[in-house]
């Protein structure tokens, strides 16, 4: 026998050789394909300065990213597929919570119209590729549409 199995040196090749089978075998798992998604936000062509837009996949799953004072924003590592996207503005504090007005939750956000803060009124939608993906919105004060 070239080595005792219940030896501590024994232990470590047996250990060695599964992790080895195990990357070979790739039985960690399948791994999803992703992309990269970025671009710009916009309302009627001007830049939307605030706020979140949100990928949401039709099992769920959903990627946000914020948007900057350019109306630009970036999500990394977001599962190849086809998304509703939803446009909302910035989150703000509970009414209720310490130090906070009442009026506090329900400011107005002219940028942000009410029909793309829902994955079921907003009509946007984008499709991920592997890769980069360029992907502008362009929301209409009146009617909702997509670059």
């Amino acid at each position: 026998m070239l080595f005792d199995p219940h030896s501590i040196s024994g232990v470590r090749l047996r250990l060695a050789v599964l992790i080895l089978a195990q990357a070979v075998c790739g039985c960690g798992g399948e791994t999803e394909i992703s992309g990269n998604a970025s671009g710009k936000v916009t309302l009627d062509g001007q830049a939307v300065t605030s706020g979140s837009i949100s990928f949401i996949s039709e099992d769920g799953k959903v990627g946000t990213a914020d948007i900057g004072a350019t109306g630009e924003y970036a999500m990394k590592d977001v599962v190849v597929g086809d998304y509703k996207v939803v446009i909302s503005p910035p989150a703000l504090p509970h009414p209720g919570m310490p130090g906070t007005t009442k009026k506090a939750g329900q400011a107005n956000f002219p940028q942000h119209p009410v029909k793309y803060r829902s994955d079921l009124t907003s009509g946007l939608t984008a499709q991920v590729n592997p890769g980069e993906n360029s992907l502008d919105f362009d929301m209409q004060a009146a009617a909702g549409g997509r670059k």
